[in-house]
């Protein structure tokens, strides 16, 4: 009989907490209209359309393109243990660090993908790619 009345208890009070804490319909409105917190009807006037928030480049320029670029924009990409420069694939990283230094000058930006790679083996290259940028001043970013 105690196991009934705790049973019926628990009941009573979680129906109670259920209807205290939000069963009720209610709309969401703001405790206080005025001022309203935008305008829409003047910040649609004042826009101006077609930018998309870039600015920086002008008509005819690609946005995704690096401003002031000095160099040209190399792609290396890591697979397990394979390397790709662009697309030739390099067996060791030695061998790519000999491609990267007769090729490329000064100034050349080098863009690290991971592409599942093996972590010693991005690790290695990355190694690499800060002994170029302290050495030959390329400049790398690694994703």
């Amino acid at each position: 009989m105690k196991k009934r009345k705790k049973i019926l208890l628990f009941l009573l009070v979680f129906v109670c907490f259920t209807f205290l804490t939000g069963w009720a319909v209610k709309t969401v409105e703001l405790l206080n209209e005025n001022p309203p917190l935008i305008d829409l009807n003047a910040a649609i006037q004042e826009a101006k359309f077609g930018k998309n928030g870039n600015e920086a480049h002008q008509d005819g320029e690609d946005p995704d393109k690096p401003a002031d670029s000095v160099g040209k924009t190399i792609t290396i990409t890591v697979k397990g243990e394979g390397v790709w420069l662009e697309e030739h694939r390099f067996f060791s990283i030695d061998s790519l660090n000999t491609r990267l230094i007769s090729n490329y000058k000064s100034g050349d930006t080098i863009i690290l993908k991971d592409d599942y790679a093996e972590a010693h083996f991005y690790k290695e290259i990355l190694s690499m790619l800060e002994k170029l940028n302290s050495e030959r001043g390329f400049i790398y970013s690694a994703d």
